[in-house]
Order: C-alpha cells, then sequence, then structure tokens
C-alpha cells in the first residue's frame, strides 16, 4: 500500500472535455491512497472546458496547475508540457498518472497498480481495466498495432471491425469473472454512473501496449525512457511509448483486479474518410519505421 504522504503527478489532457472533467478532476483529489498534484493542459477547447479548468483551480489553487494552449497541439507535446511542468515544480513524486479527461478514477485500482509496480520493478507502466457509462469494458491493453488492424478497424464492416479487434485482442479481455459487487475500501464518485464493475481475478497480464487514457508510471521512468515522441501528434503515440518502455527492458502489465470509468471510444473509428485517420495512418508508418529492427520486444505476452 502506498503512503498517504506518498506525492503522484497527474497529467490531464483536455479538449472540448467541459462535461466530463469536473467528475475526472474530483475523483483524483478525492483519492485517499496518495497526495495528489494534477497539471493539466487545455488543446484549445470551445466549450466550457477553460471555465472548469478554471473554477477547480480556485477551489484547489495549490493542487491544479493549468496550460492553455490557443489551438489543438495533439496529445504528444501537451502532456510533455504537463510532466516537465511537474518536475520543474520541485516537488518529488513518486508517480506519474497520465489520464483522458473523460476517466473517473478510485483508491481501489489506484491502490492496486501502484502496488503491483511496487512488487516488480520489470513492470514500466501499468493500466487497469476500464468501462464506458453503459458498464461496457474496452481494450486498455493490446497486441502492437498495424496499417492491417487499423485498416479494419476503421472500414465500415462489422466482418471487417470483428477482424480488426481480434487482432489486438488478448485472451484476458474481456474479463470472465466481472461483477459490480465493489471490493473492500472502494468509495464510488457521487453522481449518476451505473455500477462499476470488478473482476475478482487480481492477476497482472503482460502486452505489447496500453492505451494512454489511463497509465501508471514511477516517475524515474521518464528519466529512462524519456518523454513522449513528438513527432507524433495523435495515435500511436501510446503504442509507441510502450514499444519505447519494452525496448529499456521493462514491460507493460494488466492490474486486472483494478477497475475505472473511461466514458468515451476513440474519435478515430467514426469515419472512415477522416482526418483524424488520415493522421493515425501517418502515425502507424513512423511507428513501423521506427521499431522495425526490434520485433522481439513487441511479442510479450
Amino acid at each position: 500500500m502506498v503512503s498517504k504522504k506518498e506525492t503522484c503527478a497527474f497529467v490531464v489532457l483536455t479538449y472540448n472535455s467541459g462535461v466530463f472533467l469536473e467528475n475526472c478532476l474530483l475523483s483524483i483529489m478525492k483519492l485517499d491512497c496518495v497526495d495528489p498534484y494534477i497539471y493539466a493542459c487545455d488543446n484549445g477547447s470551445t466549450d466550457d472546458t477553460a471555465r472548469v479548468l478554471n473554477s477547480m483551480s480556485e477551489r484547489f489553487p495549490s493542487r491544479l496547475s493549468t496550460i492553455f494552449n490557443d489551438k489543438n497541439e495533439g496529445t504528444t507535446k501537451p502532456r510533455n508540457d504537463c510532466i516537465k511542468a511537474a518536475i520543474k515544480s520541485g516537488r518529488v513524486f513518486k508517480y506519474l498518472i497520465i489520464l483522458d479527461s473523460d476517466t473517473i478514477i478510485n483508491s481501489d485500482a489506484m491502490s492496486k497498480m501502484f502496488a503491483a509496480l511496487e512488487s516488480d520493478p520489470s513492470i514500466g507502466i501499468v493500466a487497469p481495466r476500464m468501462f464506458n457509462d453503459r458498464g461496457v469494458e474496452q481494450m486498455s491493453v493490446k497486441k502492437a498495432p498495424s496499417l492491417r488492424t487499423k485498416f479494419l478497424k476503421a472500414f465500415p464492416s462489422k466482418a471487417a471491425n470483428s477482424r480488426g479487434l481480434a487482432r489486438e485482442k488478448y485472451e484476458f479481455f474481456p474479463g470472465k469473472d466481472l461483477t459490480t459487487t465493489p471490493p473492500n475500501g472502494y468509495v464510488p464518485l457521487n453522481g449518476k454512473l451505473p455500477s462499476l464493475k470488478f473482476s475478482r481475478d487480481n492477476s497482472v497480464y503482460f502486452g505489447d501496449y496500453a492505451i494512454s487514457a489511463c497509465w501508471v508510471m514511477r516517475m524515474e521512468l521518464i528519466k529512462k525512457v524519456g518523454l513522449l515522441d513528438e513527432k507524433y501528434f495523435y495515435a500511436p503515440e501510446d503504442a509507441d511509448y510502450c514499444a519505447c518502455v519494452y525496448e529499456h527492458g521493462l514491460k507493460v502489465a494488466l492490474v486486472s483486479g483494478a477497475s475505472i470509468f473511461h466514458l468515451t471510444q476513440r474519435l478515430s473509428k467514426r469515419k472512415f474518410f477522416s482526418k483524424i485517420n488520415l493522421v493515425h495512418i501517418f502515425g502507424l508508418i513512423r511507428y513501423a519505421f521506427k521499431h522495425a529492427n526490434k520485433p522481439s520486444t513487441l511479442s510479450k505476452k
């Protein structure tokens, strides 16, 4: 169990996230297992995200630091800017947590992920199981991406979609023993969300990469692996960083007994011919060339 005095840096990237953001930030502030500090960067939102951030900054002036971009600068540079701000703050952080602004976390899940990191020094990044507002589990740990997988998932055909999903799915997804009965010590955030699902299986499973909606890592990992590759505007920046983690001799893991909410799906799946899908394809090409000579690092199970 992590000491209550352990300080943790939370990086939250926002973009038109006003409807989700307050619950996300409150779920961080209500953690009783850590001493949280939040570094949030807004990517030029046009909704009320800025208002929510400013309001939360007034409520938690010493706990929430904000950066406002005039335009959408993607997923890598803003997150790097937040990580740099955390480092420059002078605080000593043992753990770094990267979250999407539509996540809702809890102390039970965080404690289990911290415990996994503490029990196995070969783990670089851990991720939880994630559920949307209908209680449907989303893949948080996947097999390495490819252009073929992307094409199948984006193609407007259920058969193609199923084949694409099968190419990235591990046997531990979805959880086989899910229950809505919460574990001891779980305290839900007040709201109208359905009961969160939990797995009785407390195993740790390894995969090629975890999506960056929720990453938990030691702060020292940044010193070892470096920051995110800013040549990626959007996906697969998460797969790229996890590949780099493997190339530094560490692993990416799913903590099966940890569960959180992730309320939306990825934008790139909505339209086959879209700018975001095109950006993703160029990112996949970069990923393929960057890691082409290290295939063994991308096959951990």
